[in-house]
């Protein structure tokens, strides 16, 4: 979907071989604590409704980033705020994360709600950071939730 893929960085869909990579070592990188790749379901079918991720762990910071996308049919309902929220809490109760951060682009502003909503702060913005389409770059808001 355009729409997802826009807000992917880089903002391509990714090569089939690289999808097949990640998931077959999702569950290694989950085991040695490097990532957490999670499916959101709907709770009432149990349809494939988007998914989460937490990435980028920095464990001198107590640091990871969080990322998410939702299949446009499930959006407006709460689903990405309540699995941020459910993902955020597990993290700060089992592991030593102190930090979560999460990225959005300044036009992005339904995954402003969702951070925001989740108890996140917008902390600053970085003009130029990401990789756009076309070999563009484009300014990134940061966000941070912090263990209470």
């Amino acid at each position: 979907m355009p729409d997802v893929m826009d807000s992917h960085v880089p903002p391509v869909p990714p090569e089939y071989a690289d999808a097949e990579v990640l998931c077959r070592y999702a569950g290694h990188r989950w085991l040695i604590g490097q990532r957490a790749d999670i499916a959101i379901r709907d709770a009432v079918t149990g349809e494939f409704a988007g998914e989460i991720q937490l990435t980028g762990v920095i464990p001198p910071l107590g640091q990871a980033m969080l990322g998410y996308s939702l299949h446009p049919a499930h959006r407006g309902r709460g689903v990405v705020t309540r699995a941020v929220d459910l993902l955020v809490e597990w993290a700060f109760a089992a592991t030593p994360l102190r930090r979560i951060i999460a990225g959005t682009a300044p036009g992005n502003t339904a995954s402003q709600r969702v951070l925001e909503r989740a108890g996140f702060t917008r902390e600053h913005l970085v003009k130029g950071l990401l990789p756009g389409p076309g070999g563009t770059r484009l300014d990134d808001i940061q966000w941070a939730r912090t263990r209470p």
